[in-house]
């Protein structure tokens, strides 16, 4: 009777410390919305979330919950940016080592139009598989999430908590595969999201899944080889014209060569990110000298049949690049088609 006594009071004191629990931290809410209806549920959530981490981390992640009014001045202002949002990021890194930080915005349209989302997550045991750009995807899957789940809720503002609590839930899976092994489970519409946010503009083409032709990468005695780094091997048509990837990068690249500016070239595709670092390795290449002259290209592989695929191009000279160089295919725009900017590309696929 005694040890039954006792294990009745051991488990309700472990049951109270799991109430006592605060795993989800609502901050300002600056909508106006009382919250307060939600939290129970949101933070039962979270604190399932922080105990699927391994145990050396459980304490060190908090789940942050905030609300943004965000006034729109100009048809122009970039929607992808929100300075307060930032500002969370900031607050959150103070006051947790790791943590899922949630923002939802409201404006004069409406209550809660928009997630914003940033996960922190360790870099040590089980999560040191995890590379910069999985990481960048894993925030990606958790705000597709959110968004899915409220889309599927009529985006009705008291439906909020649930997209969050979705949110969570992904996270929480996501975290279960890491410490199974699977650091690498990304689809073509999170990678799409990242190279939108890694500021790629992209055009639509139809890959042709055939090895690129690889010109000769030295151009005469006393002139530097064009360095091509080429992880995808695809061509593709645009605009119905066959482009052969490697080819014409190689030529933008000699042109800007014979009149002094010096890049690599780099091409890419969706499988590099999971195919032994391949992406971060192009991109840890590509940011190690921002003032040269390199162009990356990544083919991005549309997977619902029927549907276009899209071609990106990234060069932080990439305005001087089509001053310079008189080309009339992909590398450049030459007037004839615009290019996908980030808003666009937000909502293409």
């Amino acid at each position: 009777m005694k040890s039954l006594t006792l294990f009745s009071v051991l488990f309700l004191l472990a049951t109270l410390d799991l109430i006592g629990q605060t795993c989800y931290i609502q901050k300002l809410d600056a909508s106006g919305i009382d919250v307060t209806p939600y939290q129970n549920d949101l933070n039962a959530a979270a604190c399932e979330l922080q105990s699927s981490f391994p145990s050396e981390f459980q304490n060190s992640f908090k789940v942050f919950g905030y609300g943004y009014y965000r006034i729109l001045t100009s048809v122009n202002e970039d929607q992808n940016s929100l300075p307060s949002f930032e500002a969370s990021k900031v607050q959150a890194q103070a006051e947790s080592d790791y943590y899922l930080l949630i923002g939802k915005q409201s404006t004069d349209a409406g209550i809660y139009l928009k997630f914003w989302v940033d996960v922190k997550l360790p870099e040590t045991g089980d999560f040191a598989c995890l590379t910069e750009s999985f990481r960048l995807l894993i925030t990606e899957k958790v705000r597709q999430a959110i968004e899915s789940n409220y889309d599927a809720r009529g985006r009705f503002y008291p439906e909020y908590a649930q997209a969050e609590m979705a949110g969570m839930q992904e996270l929480e899976r996501i975290v279960n595969n890491i410490k199974n092994g699977q650091c690498c489970e990304f689809g073509a519409k999170e990678i799409l999201d990242v190279l939108a946010d890694l500021d790629f503009v992209g055009f639509p083409c139809v890959i042709y899944d055939q090895p690129a032709f690889r010109p000769n990468s030295s151009q005469g005695q006393g002139r530097s080889p064009i360095e091509i780094t080429d992880h995808a091997q695809l061509n593709f048509e645009i605009q119905e014209v066959f482009i052969n990837t490697n080819q014409v990068l190689f030529d933008l690249l000699t042109n800007l060569s014979v009149q002094g500016y010096i890049g690599k070239g780099f091409i890419t595709k969706n499988e590099n990110f999971c195919d032994n670092n391949k992406f971060d390795d192009v991109k840890d290449s590509y940011q190690a000298d921002l003032s040269d002259y390199d162009i990356w290209y990544h083919i991005w592989d549309n997977p619902v049949a029927g549907e276009e695929d899209i071609v990106f191009i990234k060069s932080e000279k990439f305005d001087e690049i089509q001053e310079a160089v008189n080309v009339t295919s992909l590398p450049v725009n030459d007037g004839n088609f615009e290019w996908l900017d980030k808003t666009t590309l937000r909502n293409y696929v």
